[in-house]
């Protein structure tokens, strides 16, 4: 008797951690797709549909922009107004945009390009992750941008996370600055990289 209630009462063990085991198992399931999708969010922007967005028409070979540590080479849109929300986001879907009002290469000033780190994944445009790794740029890596017939190197000083309305960046003492949103996928704070002319 005894051990019949003792085979009872281990039973009934025996399917309540049977159950937690599988009950763990769910969850690390649901964490792991949880962890390895956090930055295919989409941004929280609303942009317009495509049929409204301009037609934008720019050579793509004249301005360039090109990062071999992260295997970027992408058509730079010049002299986009960043508040002209149709404008920026028609830019966008053609490469990355170059901030109208600052300097271009090879004129005294700092030139501004700014580029989506992830975006809707529906949104036309092969350019929507362009800057996704941007973090991983270190001091001195090199950006080269191509721009009428002529290569402008650049060495990167360093990376700085900045609130959206810290709108000195766009005046600050380099001679390039890119900017994104950060993290890829919110547009809770901009990632910007600083870099200087070689000389």
């Amino acid at each position: 008797m005894v051990v019949k209630k003792w085979f009872k009462f281990a039973r009934g063990r025996y399917k309540l951690r049977l159950t937690l085991a599988l009950f763990a198992l769910i969850l690390c399931f649901v964490a792991t797709f949880i962890f390895f999708n956090r930055h295919n969010v989409s941004a929280d922007i609303n942009p317009k549909e495509e049929k409204y967005l301009p037609n934008i028409e720019f050579s793509e070979t004249d301005f360039l922009l090109k990062i071999d540590r992260l295997g970027v080479l992408v058509p730079v849109v010049p002299d986009i107004d960043g508040s002209d929300k149709e404008i920026y986001f028609a830019s966008l879907q053609r490469g990355v945009a170059h901030m109208a009002g600052t300097a271009k290469p090879g004129e005294k000033g700092n030139v501004v390009i700014f580029g989506h780190s992830n975006f809707y994944e529906n949104d036309p445009g092969a350019f929507k992750q362009i800057f996704k790794h941007l973090d991983e740029l270190e001091p001195q890596d090199e950006i080269i941008i191509h721009y009428k017939d002529n290569d402008y190197r650049y060495k990167v000083q360093k990376q700085q996370l900045v609130k959206p309305t810290d709108t000195w960046v766009i005046d600050a003492p380099y001679d390039l600055t890119l900017i994104t949103c950060w993290p890829p996928g919110t547009i809770e704070k901009r990632l910007i990289i600083f870099a200087n002319l070689e000389s």
